[in-house]
């Protein structure tokens, strides 16, 4: 194999890589429609869990 050959091979192989890069950017753009490809997230409360109500237990559990 030539060296002209195997630089024709590699640059091919680049230019696949390439395309299929760009179809799948793309085709994310397309496909951004759930909130979390938006980046439209809603933060939601977690409540404190019932048994660990009391500051000092509470306190204990980071420690």
């Amino acid at each position: 194999m030539s060296l002209y050959q195997v630089l024709e091979y590699h640059m091919e192989a680049f230019g696949a890589q390439k395309k299929c890069l760009k179809r799948s950017t793309d085709e994310q753009r397309t496909r951004a429609t759930s909130p979390e490809r938006c980046r439209e997230v809603a933060v939601t409360h977690i409540p404190e869990r019932p048994g660990q109500s009391d500051m000092e237990r509470s306190l204990a559990f980071l420690s």
